[in-house]
Formats: C-alpha cells, sequence, structure tokens
C-alpha cells in the first residue's frame, strides 16, 4: 500500500506529458519501453505503432507512426530489442510479423507466422521471437543475426534468404503469455486447460548450421522487405508437423521439459524480472504468484 500510494504521489506531483487527442483513435493493445527507456512504443486497434521518445525534460514527443505491410491489419503486441532500443517487432491480426527501426518508414523484414497473433517476446540474446496466437500455437523464429536490416552490413541489395527460419508447435490447451528464460533457450508458457492454471517450461534448440541455411533460403523466399507486397504467404500450420510434445518445423525442435501447477484457474501473465531472477505469474483466479528462478 506504501509502494502504491507513493506510485501515485509522483504520478500527480509530474504530469510530464499529455498526449494530444488524436495521438491514437483506438484502444491500445500494448505498451512497451524500448531496453534502454528511450522510445516507448504502443500498439493501437486504429492500425498503428507509434513510437515515442523520451526527452530529457521528462516529455514525450512521437517520432513515427507504423502501419503494418497489411495496412488492414491490427497489431497487436510490440517487442523491443533486448540490447539494441532502436530496433524493434511488430505482431498483429494477419500472418506476418515485422521487424523494424526506429524513423524507419518500412519494415526491413516480413515474416510468415500462424496468424491471429496475440503474443510477442524477444529473447535476451537478440537472436530469437516468440510469438503466440488465439488458435493456441506457437511460433520461434530464429534470427541468426538478431534480425538486422541485411543492407546494414551487406548493402542494401543484400538478399534476406539466410535471416531466419523458423520451429512451430500447436497446443490442445489454452496458450497465454510467454517469458523467456535468462539462457534464451527456455521458454515459459501460461497455460489453461480443465480450468487449471499451470506452467509449461518448453526447451528449444536451433537446427544445424547445415538445416538452417537450407530452411532459411525457403523462409527467405517469402520474406519481403517494405509493404508494397502483397501477403501471399501460406499459413504454416500447414508445413509444421505438429503434436503436443515435440514439433520439427524447419530443423529446430520445441520439447515440453515440464508441466508446474501453478494456480486453479487459467494462467494468463507470466513476466520475468530484469535479472531474470523471479518470475510473476496472474490468473483468473485472482491471485498472483511469484516464482524464484534462480534454482
Amino acid at each position: 500500500m506504501i509502494l502504491h500510494c507513493r506510485v501515485m504521489d509522483w504520478f500527480k506531483a509530474s504530469p510530464y506529458w499529455t498526449p494530444e487527442p488524436t495521438y491514437h483513435t483506438g484502444v491500445v493493445s500494448d505498451c512497451q519501453w524500448s531496453c534502454d527507456g528511450s522510445y516507448l512504443a504502443t500498439a493501437c486497434s486504429d492500425k498503428t505503432v507509434k513510437i515515442a521518445k523520451l526527452e530529457k525534460d521528462g516529455s514525450l514527443r512521437m517520432l513515427q507512426s507504423c502501419s503494418m505491410s497489411n495496412r488492414a491489419s491490427v497489431p497487436k503486441q510490440v517487442a523491443w530489442h533486448p540490447t539494441e532500443p532502436g530496433r524493434f517487432a511488430i505482431a498483429g491480426e494477419d500472418k506476418n510479423v515485422e521487424l523494424w527501426e526506429v524513423r524507419s518508414q518500412k519494415p526491413h523484414l516480413v515474416m510468415p507466422s500462424y496468424g491471429g497473433n496475440i503474443n510477442l517476446t524477444w529473447s535476451p540474446d537478440g537472436r530469437k521471437l516468440a510469438v503466440g496466437n488465439h488458435d493456441d500455437k506457437l511460433l520461434i523464429i530464429d534470427l541468426p543475426n538478431g534480425g538486422a536490416d541485411a543492407g546494414e552490413d551487406a548493402g542494401a541489395d543484400a538478399s534476406p534468404a539466410l535471416m531466419y527460419s523458423s520451429t512451430g508447435m500447436e497446443f490442445k490447451y489454452e496458450v497465454n503469455q510467454l517469458a523467456w528464460g535468462a539462457d534464451s533457450q527456455h521458454l515459459i508458457v501460461a497455460t489453461g486447460e480443465n480450468d487449471l492454471g499451470n506452467l509449461q517450461i518448453l526447451m528449444y534448440a536451433p537446427p544445424s548450421a547445415a538445416a538452417a541455411t537450407e530452411n532459411a533460403k525457403v523462409n527467405g523466399a517469402k520474406a519481403k522487405k517494405g509493404s508494397k507486397a502483397k501477403d501471399k504467404d501460406k499459413d504454416l500450420a500447414a508445413a509444421a508437423a505438429t503434436s503436443n510434445n515435440k514439433v520439427g518445423c524447419s530443423g529446430g525442435t520445441i520439447a515440453v521439459l515440464s508441466t508446474l501447477p501453478a494456480h486453479t484457474s487459467n494462467c494468463h501473465l507470466c513476466k520475468t524480472d530484469s535479472q531474470f531472477s523471479r518470475l510473476a505469474v496472474t490468473s483468473t483466479d485472482q491471485n498472483v504468484s511469484l516464482w524464484d528462478l534462480r534454482d
């Protein structure tokens, strides 16, 4: 209660920024700070993601308004690169996950996904994106170069063919928020099954170098730079051989290591602290549990 009062007092005493009425014109579904706290991203039902910069006086100045390549798509989630504050990913209702740079006018990489995306998180090593959708499917996108624009080091005409590979998994029960472990190999998933809330611990193994090269070539043919190309990607579900325990889609594998009973009702949110030492989990049973990850 003391902390709550202090926080409220701080906000009352610090009205740094009041957004203009036209900043967004719909419901904001996600709000995320960049790794260094210099940028704030908001995803909205008005089909935009807006990036604002935190100024030295504590005010926020809007830098850009992003629309997904499929202009009809509503962005749902934003994830910032864990170490590079100018790079972020967007996932939305369509079948794409897009990589952007602050101040860019279009994404530098567009990758196919299952579609209907509602969860997105970037691994601590910056090399993997985990994407969850409303059909309880999980996709892990492996980014060998961390999602950097190929033009940065290889020239503007560099091919995206080796920029990513994907591994998918389908669940037979409700899957909600995702959280990476500190090693960027373990993924914690908040789930609900038979009115019980569990935490599932998954282990991701990337494809071998040879398999990654071959599969990335296939995915690279689908990848689109910019926002002018139409979305003709097929649902990855047709290409992924799925099961409830282990699946290989593009050479990588996802395995369920353990299932931990957590709540008496579905688990919805799970979030680690900045040191990856503790995990907070919320549930529809109106409780919050705290887990020690240091062992």
